[in-house]
């Protein structure tokens, strides 16, 4: 798509999404991909955070989705904060 049809920039939504990692890995030990989905939904959910796209309520995880192809490639487009750990959990770098 040509346009941005969600409620935040791209470059608005990738900050947003380190600081909820970061924020969610300071809190949490060992941390694997798939709770991290689910802690970052809550988190923003319970900071009454929402994104819309075309007017409809989304959730971060659908934006991370779309915009950067899910977690595993977002965490790969950004090796210089976040590392995997054993193919299953995040770590700060």
């Amino acid at each position: 798509m040509d346009k941005n049809d969600w409620s935040i920039s791209r470059k608005e939504g990738k900050e947003l999404i380190i600081e909820v990692f970061k924020n969610i890995i300071e809190e949490n030990d060992n941390v694997d991909i798939h709770t991290m989905c689910v802690l970052m939904s809550k988190e923003l959910n319970y900071n009454g955070f929402f994104i819309y796209r075309n007017g409809k309520r989304r959730n971060l995880n659908n934006y991370m989705k779309i915009e950067f192809e899910g977690i595993h490639s977002f965490l790969k487009k950004n090796e210089n904060i976040f590392k995997i750990v054993n193919d299953r959990y995040i770590e700060l770098i």
